[in-house]
């Protein structure tokens, strides 16, 4: 072999002193720790449980005074509200209409709260009953034989309490226009 060929082999195969760890550099601590940040950030938008609107949700008892909105699927029997609008603003309201509304914390950046405006998601013929969920009182689906109340009407398009029946409870919300009626059974 050449010199130059065996000094190569011998760096090659030479091996680290015993007890000698190898050094990690800064940069390697650098990009490490922005990688595993990066993956936190995108799995937590990923996974959030957060309904987006036009998403459904079902409304559970996060403390007595307040509910928690968690994403579910439309065809679920607990996905008994869609969101149907979120204002962010110093003093956001919902649209005109029978909303249940959450009001969401002010963010200290922008100074903006947000009040999220959830819609009964409902159809004709889903039989209901009152059910407490905290200090809240609550539809939820129930079989038709043990409900006191009836879907009767849901018209999408439309917001107007006229279209009621004397006597059924009506829902009517602006945004997006529709009307619920429920009447007892």
């Amino acid at each position: 072999m050449t010199s130059t060929a065996q000094q190569w082999h011998q760096e090659q195969t030479q091996q680290h002193a015993v007890g000698k760890k190898p050094k990690i550099t800064k940069l390697g601590i650098v990009v490490t720790t922005v990688f595993l940040v990066g993956l936190g950030v995108v799995g937590y938008f990923s996974f959030r449980n957060d309904p987006a609107i036009g998403y459904c949700a079902e409304a559970k008892s996060q403390s007595r005074e307040r509910l928690d909105f968690v994403k579910a699927d439309c065809s679920a029997p607990q996905a008994m509200y869609r969101l149907a609008a979120s204002p962010r603003s110093s003093n956001p309201s919902c649209p005109s209409g029978d909303y249940l509304t959450d009001t969401g914390n002010r963010s200290r950046k922008s100074k903006k709260q947000s009040e999220d405006c959830y819609t009964v998601n409902v159809r004709e013929g889903d039989c209901l009953t009152l059910a407490e969920v905290g200090e809240f009182t609550l539809y939820q689906r129930v079989a038709c034989g043990l409900s006191p109340n009836k879907v009767t009407k849901v018209v999408a398009g439309k917001a107007d309490e006229k279209l009621c029946n004397t006597g059924d409870d009506s829902y009517v919300y602006s945004q997006p226009a529709s009307t619920v009626c429920i009447s007892k059974v």
